[in-house]
């Protein structure tokens, strides 16, 4: 898991090329600048709905960032279906909806 600052670890680089190796094209060419020439960011980054007049709350999203070398294009891609993150546990119930036996 990445550090508390979003840092990926080693590892998790590692994790990533194989990802890469398994599921990008490798043809895959920047829409902006036509290089085939890619370069993953360093930290997850993430993002949020846009709640008009509200700083924070909502759910995040957290997104491995992967770029052009050459122009900066960015493309996102989700942590959690990557396999980077863990997925969010699931909600908590409420105090005193649990079910019960009997």
């Amino acid at each position: 898991m990445p550090d508390l600052d979003g840092k990926l670890t080693e590892t998790e680089t590692v994790r990533l090329t194989e990802w890469y190796k398994k599921n990008w094209d490798h043809q895959f060419k920047c829409p902006i600048c036509g290089s085939d020439t890619w370069q993953t960011g360093q930290h997850i980054v993430e993002t949020r709905p846009y709640r008009r007049g509200i700083l924070g709350g909502g759910p995040i999203y957290a997104y491995v960032q992967v770029f052009s070398v050459q122009c900066g294009y960015t493309v996102f891609l989700n942590a959690q279906i990557m396999g980077i993150l863990d997925p969010p546990p699931p909600p908590a119930s409420p105090v005193g909806t649990e079910k019960t036996d009997g």
